[in-house]
């Protein structure tokens, strides 16, 4: 079995003031205290990378990694639904203290290069998590970060909820981290695609393609109405993976 992960091509972006780049390629992740991953650290230097494993080996744990980072960074995931209870290491001795996971992806947007950080402390004697710190970074430049309930936003400072993304909520007040929100949910694309999941029925177009392709038909709605050549661009590669695609 395999994981397929490249670049995305990004048409629309030459239209959008806000979105002036035009690709976007995810460099290295690394996963710790998550499922079977500790101190787990993948770089990707190629333009395409192709990860090869057994059943069972953590392909789906990192497309799902990658998937909820994704919607937490997005505003559609609070920190719970980022690592549940289940995914707690099962060689984890700290049944009723503390466990501290944490995650980091690389991105390279055209000649920027963004780092993103997130560390979720788990209570596990009641079975709740929060945010113990998150980072955004530029190079060497940190344009945001937020440690036990504190953000810092270029040295002006303030508190947050530590259930949600405080990046996400600083967004409002900020343009870099907004282009780095609205690049990351309308361009970093993860679909573990399930043929036999796909709805061809929906009622309201989507923005956001599900990690199954579930709501293919939805965000196809979406989608065509955004920009044609994006979509053409898409079946092209999908027909590549799914046997049979039209």
């Amino acid at each position: 079995a395999y994981l397929a992960l490249k670049p995305i091509m990004n048409g629309s972006a030459r239209q959008d003031p806000l979105l002036k780049m035009e690709w976007l390629m995810l460099r290295s992740i690394y996963i710790d205290e998550f499922r079977h991953f500790k101190n787990f650290k993948l770089n990707m230097l190629g333009p395409q990378s192709l990860i090869c494993g057994l059943n069972g080996s953590g392909k789906s744990s990192l497309l799902d990694v990658i998937y909820r980072l994704k919607g937490f960074i997005s505003g559609s995931m609070q920190i719970a639904e980022v690592c549940q209870i289940e995914d707690i290491p099962i060689w984890s001795n700290a049944a009723f203290g503390t466990l501290l996971s944490q995650f980091e992806f690389s991105l390279e947007v055209e000649e920027l290069k963004y780092t993103y950080f997130l560390a979720i402390k788990h209570n596990l004697r009641d079975g709740l998590c929060r945010v113990e710190n998150e980072k955004l970074s530029n190079g060497t430049d940190i344009i945001f970060e937020s440690n036990q309930g504190i953000a810092n936003v270029r040295d002006v400072k303030f508190p947050v909820d530590w259930s949600v993304s405080a990046l996400n909520l600083a967004s409002r007040q900020n343009q870099d981290i907004a282009m780095f929100i609205e690049f990351v949910k309308n361009n970093l694309v993860v679909v573990s695609l399930n043929p036999s999941a796909m709805n061809s029925f929906h009622l309201t177009p989507e923005s956001a393609l599900q990690l199954d392709g579930s709501n293919f038909s939805a965000w196809y709605a979406d989608k065509i109405n955004f920009d044609i050549t994006s979509v053409a661009s898409a079946f092209a590669e999908f027909k590549n993976f799914i046997p049979g695609f039209i």
